[in-house]
């Protein structure tokens, strides 16, 4: 356990219970997700989010949004994209939702962390860094691997002391990372990372997605079931 998990564990229990108070008593909701842009540095096989020809909202105007979001009563905020820190000014974006009073979220593939950039969410206040982490081995599909990101889950193990902010990380489940799972999971834990795990979604617009990453046999099912 990090020595400030307790003062973190605090801010979640005052946020969440001011939020279900207000959920309980006006129907106010719970948690807000903010996509802050559908851009990304990669083009992960089985992603259906991905849309460059979107244009982004302004700083100004996200803000806004941002102010909207909290006077309806929303305590925690998750970032996501396309990939958020492709964006210069996310870190203004953290500042001005952490002012706001949010539990900050960012999902982020983390190819974009530098150490100046975790130096700047640090300072704005970020919460939680959420890193996807598909196989700590090369893994070709998405890219989004250890051997690829070893580097930035270091340099967010050395901020989060200074910073406060709490590190996990997140696995997309497929045919072709299954098998290490288990391995990928005992890594994570080693560094005191939780690991969540989410499913592959085939996505009927999205006719790239490689059929090999779904589980379509029987056999491959009951592979997925007897985890």
């Amino acid at each position: 356990m990090h020595p400030y998990s307790f003062a973190k564990s605090f801010k979640v229990v005052r946020i969440l219970s001011r939020s279900y108070l207000g959920h309980f008593f006006r129907g106010t909701p719970l948690w807000g997700h903010l996509y802050v842009t559908r851009k990304c540095n990669l083009s992960c096989e089985y992603c259906f989010f991905k849309d460059s020809s979107k244009k982004d909202l302004a700083l100004d105007e996200i803000c806004r949004v941002l102010d909207r979001m909290r006077s309806f009563g929303i305590g925690f905020l998750a970032f996501h994209g396309g990939e958020p820190t492709i964006r210069k000014d996310f870190p203004q974006i953290v500042k001005h939702a952490h002012k706001l009073g949010f539990f900050t979220y960012l999902n982020t593939n983390g190819t974009m962390l530098s150490n100046d950039y975790i130096e700047r969410i640090g300072q704005a206040g970020i919460d939680v860094v959420n890193l996807s982490v598909d196989s700590i081995q090369d893994f070709s599909p998405s890219l989004k691997d250890m051997a690829h990101s070893q580097a930035a889950l270091e340099r967010l193990i050395e901020a989060r002391g200074r910073y406060k902010f709490e590190i996990t990380a997140n696995f997309v489940l497929n045919n072709q990372n299954i098998g290490i799972l288990e391995e990928t999971l005992g890594y994570l834990d080693k560094l005191v990372i939780p690991l969540s795990i989410g499913f592959i979604v085939r996505h009927p617009t999205c006719e790239s997605q490689p059929d090999a990453l779904f589980f379509n046999t029987a056999e491959e099912k009951a592979r997925l079931f007897a985890m």
